[in-house]
């Protein structure tokens, strides 16, 4: 399981990267400004990812939910101009689903289903724009857009 140490790795970057900031994309109004942060937080799922057959050697048919889990990342942002910029993340969830029979039952993982990890990755890349009224200015309004990408590993994807 060499995949399960890549959030380790990940946050060795993010932690101990060149700088740290407090929120990335946000830093003070100068030009040339680079940051690098460490992120940490949940993936909270919103909804079912599905229902599929033939999972763990049977014919059942098995409704798969993502379980909440820990997700470890890193961002880079980079500040051309005193509004313009560009920002990029990586995070890394390690993950769960549970798989119950849709025709009823307890969740089959760690039973039936041997295993169940299904880590989840994004990344992002973003152009970033700011507004201040002047340098001296105590309020910036802030502007993203970019693209993502999301993909999934783990024995239940296989």
């Amino acid at each position: 399981m060499p995949h399960r140490f890549l959030p380790t790795l990940i946050l060795a970057l993010g932690l101990f990267g060149p700088t740290a900031a407090p929120a990335l994309g946000q830093s003070a109004g100068g030009t040339d400004v680079f940051e690098w942060v460490g992120l940490v937080g949940a993936l909270v799922p919103t909804g079912e990812l599905g229902v599929l057959s033939g999972f763990g050697g049977t014919s059942t048919e098995y409704q798969l939910t993502q379980k909440v889990a820990p997700t470890f990342g890193f961002g880079i942002a980079a500040w051309w101009s005193r509004h313009v910029g560009w920002d990029a993340t990586f995070s890394y969830a390690i993950g769960e689903v549970e798989a119950k029979p849709v025709a009823g039952g307890a969740d089959a993982c760690g039973s039936a289903i041997e295993d169940c990890s299904s880590d989840v990755w994004l990344a992002t890349s973003r152009l970033l724009f700011r507004y201040s009224p002047d340098e001296t200015a105590r309020w910036n309004l802030y502007g993203a857009g970019g693209l993502a990408v999301v993909g999934r590993h783990g024995k239940v994807w296989n």
